[in-house]
């Protein structure tokens, strides 16, 4: 049985039960991949507990395999941006309160293309 008092093992379990990359919302996300291995996202913050985040959430790691990406890598690194787009924000006085989910996609996508372009003229 499932439970959040173990999140670790429960994550894992899905993955495993399910054949896929799962990830358990919540301070410390839990990221487990089908092979069992498991990681826990130091990103993030408590501005993200509002509407429409976890829409945002799976709309990056979608967007991330949908442009090539192994699932078990845009999940783990769709979790890592997402959470890294709040904090962004966060470092910019924008949230913690009042932090939107439309905020974090900008902020998303601002930081993704400057990991891109990062050595580019």
């Amino acid at each position: 049985m499932l439970s959040q008092g173990d999140r670790v093992a429960a994550a894992c379990e899905l993955a495993a039960r399910f054949k896929c990359a799962a990830v358990l919302k919540g301070n410390g996300s839990i990221c487990a991949l089908e092979n069992g291995d498991w990681y826990v996202n130091t990103t993030g913050n408590p501005g993200m507990a509002t509407a429409g985040m976890g829409d945002v959430l799976a709309g990056i790691i979608a967007a991330l395999a949908a442009q090539g990406a192994e699932p078990g890598m845009a999940l783990l690194a769709g979790v890592h941006l997402h959470g890294l787009a709040a904090d962004q924000l966060v470092k910019e006085r924008i949230g913690p309160l009042g932090l939107t989910a439309s905020e974090v996609i900008d902020a998303a996508r601002a930081l993704l293309n400057t990991a891109i372009h990062r050595d580019k003229p």
